[in-house]
């Protein structure tokens, strides 16, 4: 079953489809840094506003209506 994602509202208060995520991983050999890609490449192409990092530093979580870890 697919969650939906709430709308999101602009600042003048009309709704927007598109839904800002972030997907953050932590890698050694590169196998989970793949995995993200592929999240973030999904989410792409079902309308999403994705930006992809990896943990560990300082990120402005108000920016995003989702963060997958």
């Amino acid at each position: 079953m697919r969650r939906r994602v709430p709308l999101r509202r602009d600042q003048d208060g009309a709704g927007s489809d598109l839904s800002a995520v972030l997907v953050l991983y932590s890698s050694v050999e590169g196998h989970t840094e793949r995995i993200a890609h592929r999240i973030a490449e999904v989410l792409r192409s079902r309308g999403h506003a994705v930006d992809l990092a990896p943990a560990g530093g300082r990120i402005d979580l108000s920016r995003y209506a989702g963060v997958i870890v």
